[in-house]
């Protein structure tokens, strides 16, 4: 999933009103994932899940997944703060 597509997805959710948690799993979110159970959990509830490392980026283009791109949290909630507001959401 592109920026742009993610961006387009969380608009939906938000205007459809089903909301949602959006994810941009890390390394770390990685190792959490294989130890913790709560953490899991919580992921498998997650409408998105996006790619917020670099590493994991390399990783699944290694293993032939090639996810198009990173999308760090902390570049996604700007954006998303400000379709909201200009729907009025």
């Amino acid at each position: 999933m592109t920026f742009d597509e993610a961006l387009d997805e969380i608009d939906r959710l938000a205007v459809s009103g089903i909301g949602g948690a959006v994810f941009t799993p890390n390394v770390d979110h990685m190792v959490n994932l294989a130890r913790l159970p709560a953490f899991r959990a919580a992921y498998s509830r997650a409408s998105l899940a996006l790619v917020d490392g670099q590493a994991l980026l390399w990783a699944s283009r290694l293993l032939g997944t090639g996810l198009p791109e990173k999308i760090s949290g902390s570049d996604l909630v700007p954006k998303v703060l400000e379709r909201a507001g200009q729907r009025g959401l």
